[in-house]
């Protein structure tokens, strides 16, 4: 770590009579920041010592993934659950103050086995709804701070979180069997482009894991009012993406192989869980 969070807090004036490591950051450093009169805020501090590590544009900074983010809630609103207030920190080092969200990741939860495969599933069906929100904000004829998914038509281009896994939704229990998703956070590789480019990630990372959730997403999707996916639909849609990615030039050779993988799979009729 190139900084000390407690510094940057003090450059910008912010007061505060904590400030704690978050654990799970990649292209960031996470603080749970205690405030003076109570309550917590979260401290996010690009790290610069490292690539911000946009497989889409190499030379993209962290700045340009925090002045993304900012722009995406701008649009969200009120609409879904989001980390704000948000509040970029001008300065030398790339950083933002946003709302601390309590509890943790779906993914840490069902790891832990906190959250059973039922419960899972009623978590798919609300983000999958959570997502046809999403993708009702149609991109403006100034896409502002938001990049365009390079490649990509733009002709009904659509907001997209493009990282949108269980790794990137916060939940906490709410009842005795119930789940309460709490925020959709991580918008810094968000950007404009088709709807199928945002179901890759969970399609890769748990479709083919969890029996059902597929099912329980694309659900939630239809609910909301998205397009009526189908699981045909989605394979196709899924398969045209993984297709440009491979086409498009990215050269990370974890993710080419991923995709490669599950390109494979689809096309071979191997995907079996649904």
């Amino acid at each position: 770590m190139d900084f000390e969070p407690e510094a940057l807090l003090a450059q910008h004036r912010l007061g505060f009579t904590s400030c704690t490591p978050i654990p799970g950051g990649l292209q960031h450093d996470l603080f749970r920041v205690t405030l003076p009169g109570g309550g917590h805020q979260v401290f996010k501090v690009g790290r610069t010592d490292r690539p911000f590590g946009d497989a889409w544009d190499p030379h993209r900074t962290h700045w340009d993934g925090l002045r993304a983010e900012a722009q995406a809630f701008t649009y969200i609103g009120d609409e879904l659950p989001v980390a704000t207030p948000y509040r970029l920190l001008e300065g030398l080092h790339p950083c933002a103050l946003m709302k601390f969200l309590p509890g943790d990741s779906v993914w840490k939860m069902w790891e832990r086995g906190r959250l059973d495969d039922d419960a899972l599933r009623r978590v798919c069906f609300t983000i999958g709804g959570a997502l046809a929100e999403i993708h009702r904000i149609r991109r403006p004829d100034d896409p502002g701070a938001i990049p365009d998914l390079p490649g990509a038509s733009l002709d009904d281009a659509r907001l997209l979180h493009l990282d949108y896994h269980l790794g990137n939704v916060m939940v906490r229990r709410a009842g005795l069997r119930g789940w309460e998703v709490l925020g959709l956070v991580d918008w810094v590789l968000c950007r404009w482009g088709p709807r199928e480019a945002d179901l890759v990630e969970l399609s890769i990372s748990l479709f083919r894991q969890v029996d059902g959730t597929r099912g329980a997403f694309l659900g939630g999707y239809r609910h909301a009012g998205g397009s009526p996916l189908s699981h045909e639909l989605e394979d196709l849609w899924v398969h045209q993406e993984l297709l440009r990615r491979l086409e498009a030039g990215v050269e990370d050779p974890q993710l080419r192989a991923r995709w490669e993988m599950w390109e494979d799979d689809i096309r071979a009729g191997r995907r079996t869980v649904v």
